[in-house]
């Protein structure tokens, strides 16, 4: 993947589905991932979708499995991490630059999507 730079207008809209993906509080990772990864095909952008582990440096916890999307520019899409860190107040949340304190390692999901009426229909 290229380092395609996505126009500020662009971004604003990512993270206004970041927040509708969100809301659906039923959703795990897998599904928020997926749905995510629909969204941005539909708009021909650049992703891709990643399944691994994060990593907390401080405690040494580990989430596994976990999906998040990468964009182009290296930025994590990620609204379900917080789940498994609940009593932290710096787990990241939405679209941001991976850290030093959560450490997310994983590779190219290479199974198929949840189908997209599936998951519309694990939301409601």
């Amino acid at each position: 993947m290229g380092q395609e730079k996505l126009s500020d207008d662009v971004l604003d809209d990512i993270d206004l589905l970041l927040d509708q993906v969100d809301e659906l509080s039923k959703l795990d990772c897998n599904a928020t991932t997926d749905l995510i990864s629909y969204e941005l095909e539909r708009e021909n952008i650049p992703h891709r979708r990643m399944c691994g582990s994060v990593v907390q440096s401080r405690s040494g916890e580990t989430v596994f499995p976990h999906c998040w999307i990468e964009l182009a520019s290296g930025e994590i899409l990620d609204v379900r991490l917080q789940k498994y860190f609940p009593y932290t107040e710096d787990a990241p949340h939405g679209r941001f630059l991976a850290s030093g304190i959560y450490s997310y390692r994983g590779a190219v999901a290479i199974d198929a999507r949840i189908p997209e009426p599936l998951i519309n229909e694990m939301a409601a």
